[in-house]
């Protein structure tokens, strides 16, 4: 129910790190960052490069439409660019807003030629609007939204969904939100599955329960995890 998401998320906004905390959380990030141009060049140049031009091109939407009040984009090239490299037949995201990673995952889709994306969001968060303005008409056919909340949401997508090969974590940032994501998704996870997770600077959680990158983007840090080697 949507209720209980919007409850979950006020109790777990109340159990933030003091600001000492994320100071060190901050500081820990910036540590481990890797530098995301260096990391895509290494992987594959010219796909690379195919990323950085869509990333300008969903910018350019961006500021084109009326994407006010809901916040900002996860890391949108990245996102792009493992797609297209790994080719998932299914995606897994929580977190749509205005459809910055949706759009990214689904643009990647079309050019790989197949895939599905399941998202999960709440639309009432954004003041009533629906989530993901910035998807493209021509993509939405291989878009399943769902929006009644991640507890409601991620039982009836793992249901239907299939292994999940990509999921993009980017909903209720708190440790215990994640831990519960995690718990739900992981089983589902195809053994090669690709993980990202955004903002991970707001807490422990990507420290103290995966092993992956972490890489800056724009104010902000999303961690990158091979599913096999993430602590339980």
């Amino acid at each position: 129910m949507k209720l209980r998401a919007l409850f979950d998320k006020v109790a777990n906004r109340l159990s933030s790190p003091s600001p000492k905390e994320l100071a060190a959380i901050w500081a820990w990030c910036e540590g481990r960052a890797e530098p995301l141009d260096a990391y895509g060049e290494s992987l594959d140049p010219a796909l690379w490069a195919e990323a950085a031009a869509f990333t300008r091109k969903l910018e350019e939407r961006g500021r084109s439409l009326d994407i006010e009040g809901f916040g900002g984009g996860a890391a949108y090239g990245l996102l792009y660019f493992l797609v297209r490299l790994r080719k998932p037949a299914v995606a897994l995201e929580t977190g749509v807003a205005a459809g910055w990673s949706s759009e990214a995952i689904l643009a990647a889709m079309a050019a790989n030629g197949g895939g599905v994306l399941w998202s999960s969001d709440l639309p009432y968060m954004r003041g009533g609007r629906e989530p993901g303005v910035l998807v493209s008409p021509e993509h939405r056919d291989r878009w399943r939204l769902f929006k009644q909340g991640d507890k409601d949401n991620l039982p009836a997508i793992l249901s239907e969904s299939g292994p999940v090969e990509f999921f993009h974590y980017d909903s209720d940032k708190s440790v215990a939100g994640r831990d519960w994501a995690w718990r739900q998704v992981r089983p589902h996870l195809a053994p090669d599955a690709v993980v990202v997770w955004d903002d991970v600077q707001d807490n422990w959680h990507f420290r103290d329960r995966m092993e992956g990158r972490v890489f800056r983007f724009q104010r902000k840090f999303v961690g990158l995890v091979d599913p096999t080697g993430a602590r339980s």
